[in-house]
């Protein structure tokens, strides 16, 4: 039987904090899922890895939470 691979976000994705954690859950048993990177317009499109993954990082939308089994936020103090 396969693994259920779960629908993963990360809001904050472009911050330090958000880097550490999509490397840490691309280590762990979570590292099949399937990651979404999001964050503020001006970091949409920036090229990162979310597990062995190349990914584009995503604006944050309303609909953006659509079809997630799990959010992380990683909130930036500016």
């Amino acid at each position: 039987m396969a693994e259920r691979m779960y629908r993963i976000g990360i809001v904050g994705a472009s911050s330090l904090a958000g880097k550490e954690l999509s490397e840490e859950l691309g280590e762990s048993s979570l590292g099949a899922s399937d990651f979404v990177l999001l964050d503020e317009e001006e970091a949409a499109g920036q090229v990162t890895a979310a597990g062995d993954e190349v990914a584009f990082i995503q604006r944050l939308e309303a609909s953006s939470f659509d079809r997630m089994d799990f959010v992380f936020l990683r909130a930036v103090q500016r």
